[in-house]
């Protein structure tokens, strides 16, 4: 599970969003929760997880480009 948020989002909201999500998450019962379901909980601030978003966006497009499938 990875929450996203619309571009443009101001930086005060991102910033207790993402506070809020790291309190939760800190939860032990939330935690034991996840574990049962096979989630793993890697925090990561907002800037590193856009940094991965934008690095998995790269590897697929050229993954693409070389498998040559189109669209339509």
């Amino acid at each position: 599970m990875t929450p996203v948020a619309r571009a443009g989002l101001p930086p005060e909201t991102l910033k207790a969003l993402h506070a809020d999500i790291v309190k939760v998450l800190a939860d032990p019962e939330i935690r034991e929760q996840l574990d049962r379901q096979s989630m793993d909980v890697m925090a990561s601030s907002p800037a590193e997880f856009a940094a991965a978003i934008r690095s998995e966006i790269e590897h697929w497009k050229q993954a693409v480009k070389e498998s040559g499938a189109r669209l339509g």
